[in-house]
C-alpha cells in the first residue's frame, strides 16, 4: 500500500487531488507490481472521481481504513 501511495503522490504533482487513471495503471505496470485483479478493481472503484481520474484524498481514506484493520495492530 505504501508503494501505491508513493505512486499516487508522485502523480499528484499539482496537488489538486486529481490523478489520471491511465497514468496510475502505467506506473504500476512499469514497477512490475502484481496485485490480485479484484484488489486493484475494488481499489480503483473506491477512489475514482470519474471514469478517467482518481482522488488522492479518497486513497488516503482507504489507506487509513486498511491500516486500522486488526491484522495491522
Amino acid at each position: 500500500m505504501q508503494e501505491l501511495k508513493r505512486i499516487l503522490l508522485a502523480l499528484n504533482t499539482e496537488g489538486n487531488d486529481v490523478i489520471d487513471l491511465r497514468e496510475f495503471l502505467v506506473k504500476i505496470k512499469e514497477r512490475n507490481f502484481i496485485f490480485p485483479e479484484s484488489f486493484l478493481k475494488n481499489l480503483v472503484k473506491d477512489i475514482k472521481l470519474n471514469e478517467s481520474t482518481l482522488s488522492y484524498q479518497k486513497f488516503i481514506i482507504v489507506l487509513n481504513i486498511f491500516y486500522s484493520l486488526p491484522i495491522f495492530k
